[in-house]
């Protein structure tokens, strides 16, 4: 007898990426193409940016700090709207966001329990420049990408996908910024709460508060781990990062940076639903 099997979508608890601690500092006239890598929160709530074994041997000791995702799950990604006010006028700073994937190895897993896809545990090609550690074990890692199909379309022979890396960029503020809807009484309603203080966006805090959302994109994990990078979007390659109170990036910084509410930053789950990417 047939019967109906019902798919639970099963996600997992939030996790809020952002830059390491004191990132203004070490950014601050770099280029806007100099990306500004966001890391989860470890037990101690720091976010430390190289991986737990760089340094080690078979290890860089720069190797960055991915995170781990299931290779194959759905990966829904919250981007946060950078917004600031001048003059009782409310501004929105766009930022690029890329994804980028990586794999770990059998090595990774005895050591970590990490997940890995990688059987190898011999070593990959050394990076010779390191004489004191130069072996290195094979850690591929890839870009997040998109297929543009070749056109125009040929009468013979396969169809050429050109892969090109992929980039999010969240909404401006014409785009999204829009009235509140009202209670009874005439009191407007609130969408959303402890991201930000509206108090902090002067006049313009009702707009803000219920502009402040953060744009939802689902995609499958292609990888054992993934990391996000935020780059300068407005000139990235004549203008650098500028953090300073009269800054261009200062709303980044109130949006990642040390004084930043715990609640901002981009948000990533991970699980599996009937709407694959």
């Amino acid at each position: 007898m047939a019967e109906n099997v019902l798919f639970d979508p099963q996600f997992s608890l939030q996790r809020i990426l952002k830059p390491f601690d004191g990132f203004e500092d070490t950014y601050q006239g770099f280029l806007g193409t100099t990306p500004i890598a966001l890391y989860t929160a470890d037990d101690t709530g720091k976010r430390p940016p190289r991986d737990p074994d760089a340094g080690k041997p078979g290890f860089g000791p720069n190797l960055l700090r991915y995170f781990d995702v299931p290779f194959g799950a759905l990966v829904a990604m919250w981007l946060p709207m950078a917004f600031f006010v001048a003059d009782d006028v409310v501004f929105t700073t766009k930022y690029r966001y890329r994804v980028k994937w990586r794999m770990r190895n059998v090595t990774d897993y005895r050591n970590r329990r990490t997940p890995y896809h990688i059987s190898q545990q011999f070593p990959g090609a050394p990076d010779s420049a390191d004489v004191a550690n130069p072996q290195r074990l094979i850690i591929p890692a890839a870009y997040d990408d998109v297929e543009l199909e070749q056109l125009p379309i040929p009468v013979t022979g396969p169809v050429d996908f050109d892969l090109r890396p992929r980039a999010y960029l969240t909404p401006s503020n014409t785009q999204i910024l829009d009235s509140l809807p009202l209670l009874p009484g005439g009191v407007s309603g609130v969408h959303q709460q402890g991201i930000f203080d509206p108090a902090t966006f002067g006049p313009g805090a009702d707009v803000v508060r219920n502009a402040m959302f953060f744009p939802p994109k689902f995609f499958l994990a292609r990888g054992d781990q993934m990391i996000v990078e935020a780059l300068k979007f407005v000139d990235p390659l004549t203008t650098p990062w500028d953090f300073r109170p009269s800054g261009a990036d200062v709303t980044f910084g109130k949006l990642y940076g040390a004084d930043s509410p715990e609640g901002s930053g981009v948000y990533i789950f991970t699980g599996a639903s009937p709407n694959q990417d």
